[in-house]
């Protein structure tokens, strides 16, 4: 069955106003809880105050007193007020201090157990051995060779240097020959040495000049001279002979030999 709007619009508006009503009570109710809980809290406050305050002002009424004499027996005499503390007697003298005891005798100075090849057999804890060039002492009781982890390296083995290079004396420099680094050459009366292997033209960035050819001194003073006599003549060639390298060999008819080198010569002619 379907209200009417207007007893449809009452009731709302009857229940509308009993919402506010209980609102209203509910705000009246927590503010009243909340003012009885808040003077609660402060009478506990006060409590405990005025608590603290007999406890402490009995304590300070309790003291403790000297015993008094003893009554009959059975009965308890009254407590006396204890009395003053004596005097404090002089301190007495420090004693000597006991003899030192005496130091033991020196033991035997440390020695490394004795050091020995190895060999495949059993090694008691502490033995010490040598093996590829290392020192090495026994963690444990094995049977393993080193390097394993029941031997402790005392001393590595050391490293493989590599092959050193020294200064290497060739012949007067050749475009023709191949070079290598430190190797020295002469050219045009000095020395060079080559900064890296396959060096390129000497003089250039791959050699290094080590000696070149001095200035010319200055003249000498004159001196003296006597001209002799002229010599008988010498003897006249008999043979004149050129080998590939341009070394030229004069044989004399006395069969004296002289030798000149024509290498330079013959190579700026055949340029």
């Amino acid at each position: 069955m379907q209200l009417p709007d207007s007893l449809r619009e009452a009731l709302g508006q009857v229940i509308a106003d009993l919402r506010r009503e209980w609102r209203r009570e509910r705000e009246v109710i927590e503010a009243q809880a909340r003012e009885t809980v808040a003077g609660l809290r402060a009478r506990v406050v006060e409590l405990e105050a005025e608590l603290r305050a007999k406890i402490e002002a009995r304590l300070a009424e309790v003291k403790d007193g000297a015993p008094g004499e003893q009554g009959p027996a059975g009965e308890l005499g009254p407590r006396g007020e204890r009395g003053e503390p004596g005097p404090i007697g002089p301190q007495g003298e420090r004693g000597e201090p006991g003899a030192a005891g005496e130091r033991g005798a020196e033991g035997a100075p440390g020695k490394l157990p004795r050091v020995a090849e190895w060999q495949d057999r059993v090694y008691r804890e502490a033995e010490v051995v040598t093996l590829a060039g290392g020192v090495w002492q026994a963690a444990r009781d094995t049977g393993k060779a080193p390097p394993h982890e029941d031997w402790t390296c005392i001393v590595a083995a050391g490293r493989d240097g590599a092959d050193g290079r020294s200064l290497n004396p060739r012949a007067t420099w050749s475009p023709d020959e191949t070079y290598a680094r430190l190797d020295i050459v002469a050219l045009d009366g000095g020395a060079f040495v080559a900064r890296r292997d396959d060096p390129g033209p000497c003089p250039g960035d791959g050699w290094q000049l080590l000696a070149m050819r001095g200035k010319p001194g200055r003249p000498g003073e004159k001196g003296d001279s006597v001209k002799g006599d002229r010599g008988p003549p010498g003897p006249p060639v008999a043979s004149i002979d050129l080998d590939e390298t341009g070394m030229v060999t004069i044989e004399n008819a006395d069969g004296s030999r002289v030798q000149g080198d024509f290498a330079r010569v013959l190579a700026a002619i055949g340029r």
